[in-house]
């Protein structure tokens, strides 16, 4: 069997050889990636076979109404943050999770303890 990076070079498309090579170097920059529908977990998928580690990296935005989507999630043992059965393309479920993680950022640096709230037991 060929490897997923000669199936690349002789079926995929640019766009997909791209995505790749964007993942490899925003993992080395140890930048968030944020992984898209169906074309961009196929690149990640491939990107698994040149580094492994840059999974570590990696969030799955959501998980399309694709059935190839659905296996290549669960080959990349991904779970998706957002199920909204998306099959729009152009990146849809990229913005919509950016706000999800920027909130949860803006809660993890920002809310205040129960202490410094002045939050007492109830007995």
């Amino acid at each position: 069997m060929n490897s997923l990076l000669e199936v690349l070079a002789a079926l995929g498309g640019f766009e997909i050889a791209q995505m790749v090579g964007a993942m490899l170097a925003t993992a080395k920059a140890e930048k968030v990636i944020i992984v898209d529908g169906f074309i961009s977990s196929t690149a990640a998928h491939i990107r698994g076979e040149i580094a492994p580690n840059v999974r570590d990296y990696m969030i799955s935005s959501h998980c399309s109404k694709e059935l190839g989507h659905h296996l290549l999630l669960k080959e990349l043992d991904a779970s998706s943050l957002l199920l909204l059965e998306l099959r729009l393309g152009e990146g849809t479920g990229c913005p919509l999770v950016l706000g999800l993680m920027q909130s949860a950022l803006a809660f993890y640096n920002n809310m205040a303890s129960f202490k410094q709230a002045n939050v007492t037991a109830v007995n």
